[in-house]
């Protein structure tokens, strides 16, 4: 395991290292002063948030690999969950579990349990299956309150933790109570396709979903659909709402992510490129200044986030479309901005594959620099980036750059 400064990107003390397997899943108490891990190796590990020390003996009592651990809200209980098992463990008598009669639960059950979680009061435990059902249970009792099976895969939780949403399919949403198990509404008609992602706005009045190539905005009280706009951006995994319900961030297959006016539908400029496989989280951090995104390619890049219609630059192909102003008087003084855009019709830079820097508005590209491997994406900072996690790290300064019609700026001064 490893703990990064959420600000800098950069590590916190050495690795955690005692897990004998893969680690599944990891989760900070929620006073920051603990960790707590499970993994392959069917233990669960409580470490201390600021030293990285293990705080006691590792846990046993999962017979096969730990997928998932949660912290009860008041930090007391940590739940967790393997194949077949769901263990609550009290972390003041941290030595057994103080609940067994959830250890049984799926007994009955023929699917993998892959994510438990708290409520936000503390009174259930949410248990997610491998065939997309959902159990909930007395976290003090043990007992099982309520079953939901729905109709395909959950894909979004309400604000209030009191619905979820679901899909077929056939492309329809359905909404669900959590607390009665029961359908809310008729279901959300209108994809053609199944939906690959949904997310509540954080007043929870809104729900966006996206499938293939069409995105829909639809009233979480009514389920009407309030808009419908066809998508350019294929794939998409993840979405979610900043916080002032005005955008929405998309991460996608393509290894790119976008960000939609929440009111028209349509995007915001081109692409946030840099990740070089696909994303799949994304996430506005709560200023709604910057944006988070995951991808296969093992780095976390933060973005600032785009708040307005930027002007459209170059043509959009397989290589990532980058403009900067060659004019003295826009030169960026501070290497740190440069993920800014800053349109100009006089030059369109790209990066290849391949690593060339070339000029699109020349015929043919003109090839201006060359990137070794090492300083290429995932690792290069691009337009919009404000941080990269994961990788090592570049900032090419081009404030200065003078090309072109504007070559003899240089001899300026």
């Amino acid at each position: 395991l490893r703990i990064w400064n959420a600000q800098t990107g950069q590590p916190v003390s050495t690795p955690l290292v005692g897990h004998c397997g893969e680690v599944h899943s990891v989760m900070y108490s929620h006073n920051g002063e603990h960790i707590v891990s499970g993994g392959g190796d069917r233990l669960l590990r409580i470490w201390d948030g600021q030293t990285g020390q293990p705080v006691c003996a590792p846990l046993k009592g999962h017979n096969s690999a730990v997928h998932s651990v949660a912290y009860s809200p008041d930090g007391r209980h940590i739940v967790s969950a393997s194949i077949y098992e769901t263990c609550i463990w009290n972390v003041e008598l941290i030595d057994q579990p103080v609940d067994t009669s959830l250890k049984e639960h799926c007994s009955s059950y023929s699917s993998d349990v892959l994510l438990v979680t708290y409520s936000p009061d503390g009174n259930h435990i949410i248990s997610k299956y491998h065939d997309n059902s959902s159990q909930v249970w007395n976290a003090k009792t043990g007992e099982l309150a309520k079953i939901l099976k729905p109709h395909m895969g959950l894909l979004a939780q309400s604000p209030d933790r009191k619905h979820v949403i679901s899909t077929s399919w056939n492309g329809n949403l359905q909404i669900w109570n959590i607390q009665t198990g029961q359908t809310v509404g008729t279901p959300l008609v209108g994809h053609p396709t199944m939906v690959n992602s949904a997310a509540y706005s954080h007043d929870g009045k809104y729900i966006v979903s996206v499938s293939l190539n069409d995105m829909h905005i639809w009233d979480a009280l009514t389920g009407q659909s309030i808009l419908e706009r066809k998508v350019d951006h294929n794939g998409i995994q993840s979405l979610e709402y900043s916080p002032d319900h005005n955008y929405i961030v998309s991460g996608s297959r393509h290894k790119s992510v976008q960000v939609w006016n929440a009111q028209t539908g349509y995007c915001l400029g081109i692409p946030l490129e840099g990740h070089t496989d696909r994303v799949d989280s994304v996430a506005y951090s709560p200023d709604g200044e910057h944006i988070v995104s995951g991808s296969w390619d093992k780095t976390i890049r933060v973005w600032k986030a785009p708040k307005q219609q930027p002007q459209a630059v170059g043509t959009q192909n397989e290589t990532y479309m980058i403009a900067f102003s060659p004019c003295a008087e826009h030169a960026l003084n501070n290497p740190q901005a440069l993920y800014d855009l800053h349109p100009s019709k006089d030059i369109h830079l790209s990066v290849t594959n391949d690593g060339w820097i070339v000029d699109l508005s020349s015929s043919p590209p003109a090839l201006l620099m060359w990137l070794p491997p090492a300083n290429r994406p995932p690792g290069l900072y691009t337009p919009g980036t404000h941080l990269i996690i994961g990788a090592s790290q570049t900032i090419l300064d081009l404030s200065k750059l003078a090309h072109g019609r504007n070559w003899t700026q240089c001899m300026k001064g």
